[in-house]
């Protein structure tokens, strides 16, 4: 490729219409006269004389050579220029800087990049992370997001001895079933059938559930499958996959953060694969063996919840949030020992808690 341009010299000062031509990975400067070599300059060593006006196409491309640094060429040959500038990124323009709010979106939109990225990693490590978080980690988001959660659902049900006789169901199971956390029950007046779990050990329970079931067993039943829950680490693994970092901030800080509306929520909808179900069904059982409250009540509540789906044409929110396999809702062999989960008089006050 060949093209002309002005080459100054640097020794005589004299300025030449010269004709340039592309050899190798160098510029070869001749006198078109005479042919004469006047000078030769890699590519390398060029670099514009005055920096390049950001953003704006090069027209003429004043040159000087670190070789020959007195010298001077002046190139206005479109295919020639690109060239070059293809060779070597110093002859290239720099970019337009962003103007100062362009500048604030990226910054924006990388922190939410990395944020989701984090958030990504979070959600991949959901399991893992449940099943490593301490004791203490629990039980300060059951106790900052507990009440959150009753005041959210309308407030606690104060019956004149119902929480009391709730209180001492849920000591059957600290006591007999000896888990790792207390349990504290708690009822909320809300149509809905079914509970909520909050890592921790609390279990809060709808009116509408406590009209829905038949006996106290059937209550405990249904407690015990949230507890079951709680202890194969279900409950926190869905709350980390939904809230992400937030539930990891709410035990972090003291205050109610505005993911906590979200977390509130999430409990609300929570819903768990058959797998899991399954896993917590035979703990479930396990738990109300332990307490010495009769286990066919686990099998008894489900199978009275497919009844209610018959009866209503859909299934109740407890049932569509636990979808047990109905071969896990048969008749267990004969307890060698177990009492009913409430007096009788502790029942009626359970019924009543609501009212």
């Amino acid at each position: 490729m060949s093209a002309s341009g002005t080459f100054t010299s640097g020794r005589t000062r004299s300025r030449v219409e010269a004709e340039l031509r592309v050899v190798g990975n160098s510029l070869e400067i001749r006198d078109p006269r005479d042919k004469l070599m006047l000078a030769q300059w890699a590519y390398a060593d060029m670099m514009p004389i005055q920096p390049l006006k950001p953003g704006r196409p090069v027209k003429r491309l004043r040159l000087v050579c670190h070789n020959d640094p007195e010298a001077r060429l002046l190139i206005d040959d479109p295919a020639m220029i690109a060239l070059l500038q293809k060779a070597n990124r110093a002859l290239r323009p720099p970019r337009r800087p962003l103007p100062p709010w362009a500048r604030k979106v990226a910054a924006g939109l990388g922190a939410l990049l990395i944020l989701g990225a984090l958030l990504e990693c979070l959600v991949a490590a959901a399991g893992p992370l449940a099943r490593s978080l301490p004791p203490s980690w629990e039980r300060t988001v059951d106790r900052r997001l507990a009440d959150h959660l009753i005041g959210f659902l309308g407030g606690a049900c104060n019956g004149p001895g119902g929480q009391a006789a709730l209180d001492t169901l849920g000591q059957r199971f600290d006591r007999d079933a000896a888990r790792n956390l207390p349990v504290r029950l708690r009822a909320v007046k809300m149509s809905a059938i079914n509970a909520f779990a909050i890592p921790g050990g609390t279990i809060v329970v709808t009116s509408g559930l406590l009209d829905d079931v038949e006996t106290a067993d059937q209550l405990a039943a249904a407690i015990a499958h949230q507890l079951a829950h709680l202890d194969l680490n279900h409950t926190a693994e869905h709350i980390i996959h939904r809230t992400g970092l937030g539930m990891m901030a709410l035990a972090a800080f003291d205050t109610v953060l505005p993911f906590s509306t979200a977390a509130l929520e999430n409990l609300q909808s929570l819903s768990y694969s058959r797998q899991e179900e399954a896993e917590a069904y035979v703990l479930g059982e396990a738990l109300l063996q332990k307490a010495d409250i009769p286990v066919q009540s686990m099998g008894s509540y489900f199978r009275l919840q497919e009844l209610r789906e018959r009866t209503r044409g859909r299934p109740t929110d407890f049932q569509a949030a636990h979808p047990v396999p109905r071969k896990r809702q048969e008749q267990q062999g004969i307890q060698p020992f177990s009492r009913p989960a409430a007096s009788d008089r502790d029942w009626s006050l359970l019924r009543n808690i609501c009212s």
